[in-house]
């Protein structure tokens, strides 16, 4: 083969390369991506062992988006609604959900049938145009997609829901999977922190820390109006706290185990809003 023979055959290799590779791109391109669907549903079934089970639905049709969490009144069944509520959904609140999910496809996911007797199921189905997905885990792991899946779903849905009862479902809900220490400060003036749920054995390290950080100096509102309950374990930390803070007002209607730390019953309140009052 001659010098020019080998040129004209190299440049016609490099011209189909380059074919090759506009093709895929342009495939890549036509292929919308669920930020840029037009349509598309996400619906996912929480059933939680001991706890009442939950519908909530992410969708866009026609760029119009809607979130709706729908709460029954039983575990483990999608009969007799407890509650309902909704909100629209923006362009940015398709970014911030997307954004969560990272690199996981909602129509690539497979299902993962490990059982969990005590923990919580999650049906999930997701549609895009003509495309179909169902899939199902449960009680997943932190650091897996399913759990990050979760991730994605709650934060979205605590960020939208805002009425109260959403809020303390979501709070309650958590409990099945692995959200970290159930406790948070909401605000500085007053100082004022959250404790919701259960509090449990594996969380002792982060509660201690959480319970040193509440100051000593000033009033403080500590709201456990979703409070389940927590072991005895931890009855002498709230004790410290106590006795190092005499303005601490407690906002709870179950005040047993209160009572039995030794809080002042002057101290504690039904609800937020009169804890609240009493600082002004």
């Amino acid at each position: 083969m001659n010098k020019i023979s080998l040129i004209l055959n190299r440049l016609s290799f490099l011209l189909y390369l380059g074919l090759l590779t506009n093709c895929s791109v342009k495939t890549t391109k036509d292929v919308a991506t669920p930020v840029e669907a037009s349509n598309f549903e996400y619906h996912t079934t929480f059933s939680p062992a001991f706890f009442n089970s939950c519908q909530i639905s992410i969708s866009r049709k026609n760029n119009i988006g809607q979130l709706k969490l729908t709460v029954y009144n039983f575990i483990d069944t999608t009969e007799n609604f407890s509650f309902s509520d909704s909100a629209v959904l923006s362009a940015s609140d398709f970014n911030f959900f997307f954004h969560k999910l990272g690199s996981i496809s909602l129509m690539k996911m497979k299902s993962n049938r490990s059982m969990a007797l005590d923990g919580i199921g999650v049906q999930n189905t997701y549609l895009q145009d003509i495309h179909k997905n169902s899939f199902y885990f449960s009680s997943p792991n932190k650091g897996s997609k399913e759990h990050q899946i979760v991730e994605a779903v709650f934060d979205l849905s605590k960020r939208k829901l805002t009425k109260k009862n959403a809020q303390e479902y979501f709070e309650s809900l958590e409990q099945y999977f692995d959200f970290g220490l159930p406790c948070e400060k909401i605000r500085d003036k007053p100082y004022e922190v959250r404790i919701y749920g259960t509090l449990s054995s594996s969380e002792e390290q982060a509660l201690t820390k959480f319970i040193h950080d509440i100051p000593s100096n000033q009033s403080v509102i500590i709201d456990k109006t979703n409070f389940g309950s927590m072991g005895t374990m931890f009855y002498p930390l709230f004790r410290s706290l106590i006795k190092r803070n005499k303005q601490l007002i407690w906002a709870t209607t179950y005040t047993i185990q209160l009572k039995e730390i030794g809080v002042d019953s002057s101290h504690i309140v039904p609800d937020i809003q009169t804890a609240r009052q009493l600082l002004k």
